[in-house]
């Protein structure tokens, strides 16, 4: 219903450039033209505007549950590609919000020959493993690690620093420990491109490893930090229990 509203209002904008190029005298090959290349603009703003505003609601707010509302709510469209995008991008809200089985389903339902076209499939693939990881899937976990996670994307910084954040999730869940908080602090040092929620998960996952080594004192500041700066993300909530046994 939004997306229809904002293309109406658009359309009418459009409308009304029209007419004052018509009463300025503009040719009416031209003024078509101007104002086709105005709406086309206005629709370009308007999307920016809105996928910076759904980034921003995860990576920066992580507010899991108002990033899942406002993709329910303003992302829709028929093209396949589009859809795919946006259901991978679903699915790591609902990650994020601890919805790891609600997560696997949605993204074991997508058809693989379209994720290949779609050009999603490598983020896709991380997600299905993380969510695999977190369930305990361990056996299924490893087999699509091996199969299909790429060991160098040439050329993807994103998706490599994704990649190694799996792999240190990975060396977590094998209990390899020392492994994954060597890698997890190497993430830290080198991570230039690291947002809020890398940041909080990554600590959590550190305060998991310190507990279970022992340093309780460790743990109980990265919590608090987890706690403090993930709001509503899962491992902000897992966070405050822990605090809460420790007092």
């Amino acid at each position: 219903m939004r997306n229809t509203s904002t293309k109406l209002v658009v359309i009418l904008i459009g409308l009304v450039i029209m007419a004052v190029l018509r009463t300025l005298e503009v040719n009416v090959y031209l003024s078509g033209i101007l104002t086709f290349i105005i709406i086309l603009f206005l629709f370009f703003g308007i999307n920016i505007r809105r996928n910076l505003k759904l980034i921003n609601l995860l990576n920066k707010k992580c507010d899991p549950p108002a990033f899942l509302d406002y993709i329910e709510r303003t992302h829709t469209g028929k093209n396949m590609r589009y859809k795919l995008f946006i259901e991978v991008t679903k699915a790591g809200g609902l990650i994020a919000n601890g919805q790891f089985e609600e997560a696997e389903t949605l993204l074991s339902s997508m058809d693989e020959e379209d994720l290949a076209i779609s050009g999603v499939k490598p983020i896709h693939t991380i997600n299905l493993t993380t969510c695999l990881y977190e369930l305990g899937k361990i056996r299924e976990a490893e087999q699509l690690f091996t199969a299909e996670i790429p060991v160098d994307p040439q050329g993807n910084e994103s998706l490599l620093q994704s990649i190694t954040i799996l792999k240190a999730v990975r060396f977590f869940h094998l209990k390899r420990y020392a492994e994954s908080k060597e890698l997890f602090n190497a993430i830290k040092r080198e991570g230039i491109m690291l947002n809020k929620i890398d940041t909080v998960m990554i600590e959590y996952k550190l305060g998991m490893i310190d507990q279970i080594n022992g340093d309780s004192t460790a743990a109980l500041n990265r919590f608090k930090y987890v706690a403090d700066e993930g709001n509503l993300l899962w491992v902000a909530k897992k966070a405050k229990l822990f605090i809460e046994e420790d007092l």
